[in-house]
């Protein structure tokens, strides 16, 4: 769980709860039964449709309130902290995949490696944004195929996460504190059984990643584009459905010349149009 506050002269003594209200995004319908019969009631709304219908119900309470939301949620409660409409959020657990990939598009070099190593300015466990990205995780999660190589690694890559593990076996030599499943669905049950509010990180390459998103449990895809071009290697689809819904959430410049874009994985993308936009 992570709890960002507006800038202020700080709390005033404690926070006193006096109600916490979860009001239903914009067209929810009071029942399931009503929302069987009229789907299309929620239909068509965007971020900014969501964002705006929350600010309209926050402009009628006496003082800005703390904003809790969960996966999509808490990039809603965001950008209401953005906005100066909340006091704080507090962003429930969030599953976060983290791949680097040249200006191509390839998300490996021709020969296997991940792109980043290709990177003459990468420096393993440092570089590229991960210390900040890793100081909001508290687990990594994984295949087998990109924990194996650490058991006889001379560093441990996660010293100071929980590590979680998909795989048809425990490799020998795994250590006692690594929790592995062959089951992806009762994998994700230890990974949430286990959180104490801090977010996951999706460690590996396009078949987990699409492995975790199928389950609706990607919340979060931030990609490194590299200033370097491969050629070939391998892309982050087709393992992972070109149809995935990308909502864009911010991006940063990195020493080096790399780009970090960030965007959330709910939904589905529409259908592309079969010339170009400005023509439809």
């Amino acid at each position: 769980m992570r709890v960002r506050r507006a800038p202020a002269a700080g709390w005033p003594g404690f926070v006193r709860v006096r109600r916490a209200p979860a009001p239903g995004w914009p067209g929810d319908p009071d029942t399931v039964e009503e929302a069987r019969r009229n789907p299309e009631s929620i239909a068509g709304h965007g971020i900014d449709d969501v964002v705006e219908h929350y600010a309209a119900l926050i402009a009628d309470l006496p003082v800005r309130p703390v904003v809790f939301g969960h996966s999509f949620g808490g990039m809603i409660a965001e950008k209401l902290l953005g906005q100066d409409r909340a006091a704080a959020t507090v962003a429930i657990m969030q599953i976060r995949a983290r791949l680097s990939m040249s200006a191509d598009g390839y998300v490996t070099t021709p020969s296997g490696w991940p792109a980043l190593t290709a990177d003459p300015a990468f420096v393993p466990g440092q570089s590229h944004g991960i210390r900040e990205f890793l100081a909001d995780c508290e687990a990594a999660l994984m295949g087998r195929t990109t924990f194996q190589p650490a058991l006889t690694n001379s560093r441990w890559p996660w010293p100071d996460l929980d590590v979680f593990v998909l795989g048809s076996h425990r490799p020998e030599s795994t250590p006692d504190h690594v929790t592995t499943d062959d089951d992806p669905v009762r994998l994700l049950e230890k990974v949430r059984a286990a959180n104490r509010g801090g977010d996951v990180h999706l460690v590996g390459g396009p078949r987990t990643i699409a492995t975790i998103h199928a389950l609706g449990a990607l919340d979060r895809l931030e990609l490194v584009v590299l200033p370097l071009l491969f050629g070939g290697g391998t892309q982050l689809t087709p393992a992972l459905s070109p149809e995935t819904g990308l909502t864009f959430l911010s991006q940063r410049a990195l020493p080096g010349g790399a780009v970090e874009i960030v965007y959330s994985c709910a939904g589905r993308r529409g259908d592309l149009p079969g010339k170009p936009a400005e023509q439809v």
